[in-house]
């Protein structure tokens, strides 16, 4: 078979995953695989985030603003390769165009990509085969093309045979008939037989359009920047909403975040954002006719549980409480004034939070009715 390729079991193909990464890349950057294996190979990304290389690599390209276009990451894993291969390919400052390749999930290689086809990256399933004559065709699943572009398939040029277009070995059927005591060179190989001249054919890789190997320039031509690439903005905000996430589940701490997020070069939530809130409603309680109700004990407090990113002491409030205990339903009617600090990702996220999540404390009311509380929140914020 053509270089890169080999046929194993018979008819089994195999591809030599380092040559298909060699047709669409030119030479290795040496310092930039450096710089993303020191930079991806910290604990807490490998450990405490469990985050895979290709992901890392992603991480990396958001962090130094190294642009990935929509469509440009893959991952193969077609029982054709030798080993599985993901790619994700960016545009670097200084070096232009680059692809990061990891092979079975290990640490990635970063090396100039020269594809100029974009779906050069998706192909793994196509082959040429040609034979000694010159005779061509371009193989993919059961269609064949012509090199003046006739499609066929591979049936009708090869046969309708079981593992067409291979056929067996005559020189294995030989000797395993025991026709020849002769063994033949490539036993156990099936064999790709032309059917104009009935030459032995080769498989080969099937060309990838590439350009030459140049030095890159300084500004990405037809590739977005950083803050226009809505692709890599998304993922930049992915990353740091994941991060947030990890914190508000503990199982980061709030300096493990802000370290994290220093580190994609993400903003960090250092700066507080005071909440100033006013919280008013009433609710229904029991009471039974006669009885003496104390005012004073009716206190209403208010419960931050389900608000995130709450800097600890920062939270402060009173309320004006009225008790109307008239038998057998009387109303109490409060007021929460307050205000607290969190280190929301903005004002209107932590505005929002609010709105949904701030809830009256009415542990100490005695006699609520179920069911019988109505309030509203009113909030404004401020930038500490």
């Amino acid at each position: 078979m053509g270089e890169h390729i080999s046929v194993e079991q018979q008819h089994f193909v195999r591809i030599d995953v380092a040559g298909w990464i060699a047709q669409r890349t030119g030479t290795e950057h040496p310092d930039l695989t450096a710089a993303l294996r020191d930079w991806g190979s910290s604990e807490e990304l490998t450990y405490q985030l469990g985050m895979d290389w290709p992901t890392r690599a992603q991480v990396w390209c958001a962090a130094r603003e190294y642009p990935i276009e929509a469509g440009s990451t893959v991952h193969h894993d077609h029982p054709w390769l030798s080993r599985p291969v993901s790619a994700a390919r960016a545009w670097a400052d200084g070096y232009g165009p680059i692809a990061i390749v990891s092979v079975d999930g290990h640490a990635p290689r970063v090396y100039a990509d020269i594809t100029t086809d974009d779906g050069s990256w998706y192909q793994v399933d196509t082959l040429d085969i040609v034979c000694p004559s010159g005779h061509t065709w371009t193989w993919r699943g059961n269609d064949l093309t012509t090199p003046h572009g006739a499609s066929t398939t591979v049936a009708e040029v090869f046969g309708a045979g079981p593992h067409t277009p291979f056929t067996p070995c005559p020189g294995c059927l030989a000797y395993d008939s025991g026709d020849t005591d002769t063994p033949c060179p490539c036993p156990g190989t099936d064999r790709i037989v032309c059917p104009h001249c009935g030459g032995r054919c080769d498989l080969r890789l099937a060309p990838v359009p590439t350009r030459p190997v140049a030095v890159a320039t300084d500004e990405p031509s037809a590739h977005a920047t950083a803050a226009s690439n809505p692709a890599l903005q998304q993922l930049r905000a992915d990353v740091r909403d994941y991060l947030v996430g990890q914190f508000r589940d503990d199982e980061i701490s709030r300096n493990d975040l802000n370290a994290f997020l220093r580190r994609f070069g993400l903003p960090t939530c250092e700066a507080p954002i005071r909440v100033h809130y006013v919280l008013s409603g009433h609710v229904e309680i029991d009471v039974i006719a006669g009885a003496q109700v104390d005012r004073g004990r009716f206190t209403v407090g208010v419960d931050l549980a389900e608000i995130d990113l709450v800097v600890d002491g920062s939270a402060t409030h009173d309320a004006t409480v009225k008790v109307y205990p008239s038998a057998p339903v009387g109303l109490v009617l409060y007021t929460v004034r307050g205000q607290y600090d969190v280190t929301a990702p903005d004002p209107a996220s932590a505005a929002g939070d609010a709105t949904s999540y701030l809830y009256p404390d009415l542990s100490d009311v005695v006699g609520v009715r179920e069911d019988t509380d109505h309030f509203d929140v009113r909030v404004r914020t401020e930038v500490c």
